[in-house]
C-alpha cells in the first residue's frame, strides 16, 4: 500500500512537504517528511483511503 501522511484522521489534509522514494512494496521504499508544526500525523493508503487499516489510522505520531 502506498502510504501518505495526513493531518486529519479522515485523511482529507495531506501533511506538507512529504516525498516518496522508491515504489511501494519494494525494498527500500519510504516516505520522507520533516515535522513542520505541532500536532498529530496519521498514516493512510493513497489508493484505498483512510479506511484502509483503520487500526493503524487510529494511532497518531505526536509531533512536539
Amino acid at each position: 500500500h502506498p502510504l501518505q501522511l495526513v493531518t486529519t484522521l479522515n485523511g482529507s489534509t495531506l501533511y506538507p512537504n512529504q516525498s516518496t522514494v522508491g515504489t511501494a512494496g519494494t525494498a527500500g521504499a519510504k516516505v520522507i517528511f520533516t515535522p513542520q508544526a505541532t500536532g498529530t500525523v496519521f498514516i493512510k493508503c493513497s489508493v484505498h483511503g483512510s479506511g484502509m487499516g483503520s487500526n493503524y489510522n487510529s494511532i497518531g505520531i505526536q509531533v512536539i
